[in-house]
């Protein structure tokens, strides 16, 4: 009877050791569900490169997308000069000064500098009046009758058309220019009814110039011919008015600003 047992025994003990190794065998690991955090970039619509890496900030020159800060944009001054704004239609010469630094100036029979078509001399600082041009010569036909060199007389429009167009923003252009002998300059500009027209003299021989409605009324009063440095008045009705400068043979420097509102 005690040798059947045996075997019992010996596998009970078997048994016992094979599920204490098991006891102390370490728990199978389970796969790692970690994830990267994404890497932080200013630009959302740009994924970086494999191995880069993103500044949060933006290099020097470049824009901050998440800056909240806006630019302002510089205001244009409402009453900045623009002599650039006025257009020239037309310009006639009919006189001008001799102004040789070897004066006498001659005055010849033909535009060109032969030697035998000399038919008079002029003094500087005399006043020619001119009839025709040719190339680089004006044909004059007082104090002589003849041609004289371009370069040598001191001339600009006797008579000139001009048109003002104001740019955006700006209310203010100031007229310069000058008369030798007779003539007019006439600028042309389009205003509104209510509108508010101020002429300011800037130079001590400017007179104010006339401003001639649409329905051709001076609505200076003739002002222009006092002495008064500055006028202001409203407009009286919708259209183009123009401002005549005016030399009646004297001859004169204007710089005038005008102001519409």
């Amino acid at each position: 009877m005690t040798l059947s047992f045996i075997p019992y025994r010996i596998a009970c003990g078997l048994l016992l050791v094979t599920l204490a190794g098991c006891a102390t065998a370490d728990p199978p690991q389970a796969p790692s569900t970690t994830t990267r955090e994404p890497i932080a970039t200013d630009r959302p619509n740009e994924l970086p490169e494999p191995g880069q890496s993103v500044s949060s900030s933006p290099s020097p020159g470049e824009i901050d997308r998440n800056s909240s800060k806006t630019e302002t944009p510089t205001p244009v001054a409402p009453n900045r000069t623009a002599t650039d704004s006025i257009r020239v239609l037309s310009c006639q010469t009919s006189g001008g000064l001799v102004n040789d630094p070897n004066a006498p100036l001659n005055v010849r029979s033909a535009p060109d500098t032969g030697s035998d078509n000399i038919v008079g001399s002029l003094a500087n600082g005399a006043l020619v009046s001119i009839v025709g041009d040719r190339g680089n010569w004006w044909q004059i036909d007082a104090p002589e009758t003849g041609w004289v060199s371009k370069n040598l007389i001191d001339s600009t429009c006797n008579e000139k058309i001009a048109r003002i167009e104001f740019p955006p923003n700006i209310t203010s252009i100031t007229l310069s220019d000058r008369f030798l002998g007779t003539g007019y300059h006439h600028y042309q500009f389009e205003a509104r009814a209510g509108q508010e027209l101020t002429l300011e003299v800037l130079n001590d021989r400017s007179p104010i110039p006339f401003v001639i409605a649409p329905d051709d009324r001076d609505i200076t009063n003739g002002i222009g011919n006092t002495n008064a440095t500055q006028w202001s008045g409203k407009l009286p009705e919708d259209g183009d008015y123009t401002l005549v400068f005016d030399s009646n043979f004297r001859g004169y420097t204007y710089e005038v600003r005008l102001n519409v509102k």
